[in-house]
This record gives structure tokens, sequence and C-alpha cells, in this order.
């Protein structure tokens, strides 16, 4: 592709991701694979330089759609990112109106002087929502959370996320896994909460090493690995993870379990579970079987009833703590939306809490930081919940003091809240709840 071809497929790119979101239609990374199926001409270096713009102009809509007035087309907002970096794509009047029919139309002069007023938008009079790309709804939802840490806060959420690697204990340990990474020339730190976790660069890939290609390794945000921690999940132990999904913490559980003991990972979703059984044999996890809630499924778990010692709440929430992975995240959220996701999460919770055996535990998970979704479900449910109880959080981490005990951004103690700014994780939320004897 021409470098002009480049920009208009990035325009197009842009407009597929944001109209998937706006419907909460499919997820950006399967909206990129349908873009690029309809675009097999498109070669690797291609698809890495339309894909990497068009999520830089996703990851500023916010900002740019508000320096630009309203006039926030992908159209005006790529060009707009061109002027922000022309050492990496160029000059934007050599790549708008130039003689590749596949390329953009030349800009029009009222986009350019749309484009020439954002010199006088100075960004800070901007209001939050702007300023860092969020649905302007949520204002008071994030200003309770974080205060006068908002804007610092805030930004950190908007930039690009490292990548995070949990050693598999089973198969391997974390000096290693540092090692291979050392022969590779890849660059490595020991995270500093989780102690079987390891961070690398952004954009760093590790797909095709042998040791992540056997199982020595899973790609997994330290504040995931922090959460499965917080289970304290025994060798020996009955334990149910509700939403199982594509297997991460299932694969983390059973780590900590030493393969002893029984974990039945479940989820809805046939789908979404379908990439557990070959993450469990590769990882040389043994004591796990997954299996689809539905009618079959559903029967075998009224067999299960006041019988686990844990119960895992992956919860399915807005991903909030994650937008700085998925920067079209955001704008897939509505007031309705969250509404919807409130009443699943309570109801996750119910349904959980008659698995646990009387004084097991029952653990809820989400990777937000939205109140609503957090301490508002959790309140909710104790309200209603007869004997149950809150577990403070820092009285399930590991013994030995190989990494410190993660401090909280919730107002109550017992919980836990990380984000980005404050941890260097995602967004996640821990709630440990005990069930009566």
């Amino acid at each position: 592709m021409r470098p002009a071809a480049r920009i208009q497929a990035a325009i197009d790119l842009v407009a597929l991701i944001e109209t998937q979101a706006e419907a909460g239609g499919i997820s950006t990374d399967e909206a990129i694979r349908a873009f690029f199926r309809q675009r097999r001409y498109a070669g690797a270096k291609d698809r890495r330089a339309v894909t990497t713009l068009a999520l830089e102009v996703v990851r500023r809509r916010g900002p740019d759609g508000w320096r630009l007035g309203g006039r926030a087309s992908p159209r005006l907002r790529v060009a707009l990112e061109i002027i922000h970096e022309p050492q990496a794509w160029g000059h934007v009047d050599a790549l708008f109106g130039t003689d590749d029919p596949h390329g953009p139309e030349a800009l029009s002069p009222d986009e350019t002087a749309a484009i020439e007023a954002v010199r006088s938008r100075d960004l800070d009079a901007a209001p939050p929502d702007a300023r860092y790309g969020f649905p302007s709804f949520l204002t008071a939802a994030l200003t309770a959370r974080f205060g006068q840490r908002l804007d610092e806060e805030m930004a950190v959420l908007t930039q690009r996320a490292g990548l995070d690697v949990r050693v598999n204990r089973l198969k391997s340990d974390i000096d290693k896994v540092r090692q291979v990474f050392e022969k590779d020339g890849i660059s490595s730190e020991k995270t500093p909460w989780s102690p079987v976790g390891l961070r690398l660069a952004a954009g760093e890939r590790i797909d095709g090493l042998a040791a992540y290609v056997a199982g020595d390794m899973e790609i997994q945000d330290e504040g995931s690995q922090v959460a499965a921690l917080l289970t304290g999940a025994r060798p020996g132990e009955q334990v149910l993870d509700l939403c199982a999904g594509a297997g991460g913490k299932t694969l983390a559980l059973a780590a900590m379990m030493a393969n002893k003991g029984q974990i039945f990972a479940t989820d809805t979703d046939a789908r979404r579970l379908k990439p557990i059984h070959q993450r469990l044999q590769k990882a040389g996890v043994r004591n796990a079987q997954a299996f689809v809630l539905d009618a079959a499924g559903r029967q075998r778990l009224v067999e299960m009833k006041g019988r686990m010692d844990l119960v895992l709440i992956d919860s399915p929430c807005s991903g909030s703590g994650t937008w700085r992975r998925d920067p079209a995240l955001p704008w897939r959220l509505t007031p309705q939306r969250l509404e919807a996701l409130n009443a699943t999460q309570l109801a996750l919770l119910r349904e959980g809490a008659e698995m646990v055996r009387p004084g097991g535990r029952m653990v809820y998970v989400t990777c937000s930081i939205i109140p609503e979704e957090n301490e508002g479900v959790i309140e909710h449910f104790l309200n209603g919940a007869s004997g149950w109880s809150l577990h403070p959080y820092s009285a399930m981490w590991p013994d030995g003091g190989e990494r410190p005990v993660p401090p909280t951004l919730s107002p109550d103690d017992r919980l836990l809240q990380m984000s980005p700014a404050r941890h260097g994780t995602d967004g996640f939320f821990v709630a440990v709840l005990r069930a009566p004897h």
C-alpha cells in the first residue's frame, strides 16, 4: 500500500471501530480482524501501520473531538494526528489529495479551517471527559473514585500499557523465564505486587517464544494475577470459576493449587470458553474441567450447590480499568448498559453464593474503576444476603513476604481497588466474601 492508501485505510478502520463500539457490536480486536479480512492485499507492515494510526486516533477521540469543536469525523482526526506526529506519518498535504485513487481526498477549506482553529483551543480548558476521552455521564462516578487524583489517574489510563506475564509454576520459575527473555534480547522486570509476574515493554511480542508455546508463561496483567492470589486457592479445594471465559484465572488457580483438588471452569458463552481447553493442556493443568452453562451444565451446577470451598466470580463489567488496552471501550458504555451490567453482577453474586459451602468464600472481581460496579454491587448483595460478610483482602495476601500487600483506592479498606497510576496495573477490583457457618 502507498502512504496515502494507508491513511484512507486508517480513516475507514477508525470509523468501523467506533461504530461497533457505539452499537455495542464486535470488539476492537474483532473489528480489526474483520477489516483486514476484506483487504487481504495489505501486507504485514501495512496492517501494522494502519492499525497503529487508527488506534492512536481512537485513543485521542475525546481531546481531539473537543479541540475540533464538534467537527470530529474520523477523517479530520486522522489528519490532526498526522499533524501531531509528522515524523511518523509525513506531511498532511502529501497524503491528502494525491494522485493515489485509494488515498483520501484533499482537505476542504472548511476542514483546513477546523484544523487551524485547534491551535486556539487550549486543552486545559476542556472538561475532564474531553481531556481524557470518557463518556460525560461517568464524570461524577470517576470523581467520586479518584477525587483530587482524577487528572493523574485518567492521564495514565489513556496511555499504552506494558505487557505482563505470569510465570507458570507448574512448569517453570521466574528466574528461568527471565533467562529466556534475556537470550531473546527482551528486557523484563519483576512486578511489584505479584511474586509470579514479569513486566515487559509495551509492544513486545512473545507468542513466538518456545517457552511461551510450551506453557511456561501466560500473558496476564498483574492486576489479574493479584486477583487470583487473593482467592487463597489451596491444594485439595473444590473451586468453581463461574465466569471463566478463556481461562486466564483458572490457569492461575491451578498453579496455586499445585494441580490438587478440583476446579470447575464454566461460562454461558461456548465461544468465549473454547480457548480454555488448549490452554489447560499447554499449561500442564490436570485438576480443571470446563463446561458450558447450557441445560446440562446448569444441572451440574445444581449438583454442586453448597459444596464449593471457593467460588470465583470474574464478572462481566464495563472494562473501564482496561481502557489503556482498548481505547474504544469507553465509547461502548452508556447509562443503560451500565445498569444492565449491575443487574448481571448482582445476579451472579446471588447465584455464586448458593454454591459455597458453609464457612466457604466467594471472591468477586471486576476490571472496573466505576464504584457502581464494585462497592455498589457488593453493598447491594450484602444487604440481602443474611450471614454473609466481607473479609479483608489484606488477610488473604500470601504469607512469606515476597511482595508487599497492595494498598487500596477504595474508601472501604477491606476491598481492593487498583489503578494504572497507583499500582501500575489495570484497574482491578477484588472483594472477598465469607459464607455463614
